[in-house]
């Protein structure tokens, strides 16, 4: 690949797989000096980029200069790894989708990646357009979309158009983005989230180091919503990020599955979330997702993209349909585990 002739801004190389970082611009300029070496970055590390543009930077010239950074970009358009969207092309095709939706395509594309050899998936967005009416809606997506991606392979930085946010807008930003920048005398600078004096003020700050997960607090903050339809059954086990990933994705597409298909769309329908891990000549965990008490159960004609996703996801991928209801079973490697022993 061509070097860019553009100077380094530091923070596009300090965001990582598994950052959610947004920035605060003025300028197309602005988004130029980032973006071209966010995304140049993310191609020579192999990973799957999508990129969704806006005003006041269109997609015409977002693609231009990264041709001038990126020698081979249109092989690369060409064989899928580099997409290059308008705001209407990309937000008006998912305007009928709701918050978990929308959040899914992202949970989908990023396992697409991963299954095409791609090291990961590296995004970037433009917030410029959103309607004021729209406002909290889209922060709600955000801030869904942040808990959802902590734990994937997934590099993100949402941009934010300091012409079109108000005072109150920038805070809700931060509030929904694990670390963000913004420009100070031509000098990007991190800003973060303080609740120190009672109140919310910007200030410099690091980002606060990954904690290895605990399998059943991850469970409550993924199906709590359900709280009253899900019964969780399993010992207390810490998972380290890349399981934790993996678990997270799996449970998002039963859940989505249950809501629209399943137990969680029926009434008098349950689910039952049983996990345990062994050793089995390497430590493993194993979990079985039981859905029950489902009247007018129909059996699927044809087995769905998610399913083929989460089949490889997991290991022992089984799903068994059974008169009112279904059971589904998978096992995820413990190796490495920051938890007790089993």
């Amino acid at each position: 690949m061509a070097q860019s002739s553009r100077a380094d801004t530091g923070h596009t190389g300090r965001i990582g797989l598994g950052d959610h970082a947004c920035q605060f611009f003025l300028t197309a300029d602005d988004l130029s000096q980032t973006l071209i070496s966010y995304f140049k970055m993310g191609l020579e590390q192999n990973q799957a980029c999508v990129w969704v543009t806006a005003p006041p930077y269109p997609a015409d010239r977002a693609l231009s200069e990264l041709r001038e950074a990126v020698s081979d970009t249109d092989r690369l358009v060409a064989n899928g790894q580099l997409q290059i969207y308008s705001y209407d092309e990309w937000y008006l095709k998912y305007a009928e989708l709701g918050l978990d939706e929308l959040v899914r395509v992202w949970l989908t594309r990023v396992q697409e990646a991963t299954i095409a050899g791609h090291a990961g998936l590296r995004i970037s967005g433009n917030g410029s357009l959103v309607a004021r009416e729209m406002w909290p809606t889209f922060m709600a997506y955000e801030k869904a979309l942040d808990s959802a991606l902590q734990d994937q392979p997934i590099a993100t930085l949402c941009s934010y158009w300091l012409r079109t946010c108000e005072a109150d807008d920038v805070l809700d930003v931060l509030n929904c983005h694990s670390c963000g920048w913004a420009k100070h005398q031509d000098r990007w600078e991190e800003i973060a989230i303080s609740l120190d004096t009672g109140r919310h003020r910007p200030v410099l700050a690091p980002r606060p180091p990954q904690e290895p997960r605990e399998i059943t607090q991850l469970m409550d903050e993924l199906l709590h919503i359900h709280a009253g339809k899900i019964r969780l059954d399993g010992s207390p086990l810490h998972l380290s990020r890349p399981q934790a990933a993996s678990l997270r994705l799996i449970i998002i597409e039963l859940t989505a599955n249950a809501e629209k298909h399943g137990a969680l769309a029926k009434p008098e329908g349950k689910v039952c979330v049983q996990w345990r891990a062994y050793i089995n000549g390497s430590r493993r965990l194993q979990v079985r997702w039981t859905e029950t008490a489902m009247s007018n159960f129909v059996l699927p004609e044809k087995v769905g993209a998610g399913t083929h996703l989460l089949a490889a996801r997991a290991e022992n991928f089984e799903r068994v349909f059974e008169a009112g209801g279904m059971s589904c079973t998978f096992e995820l490697s413990l190796e490495g585990h920051y938890g007790r022993h089993p």
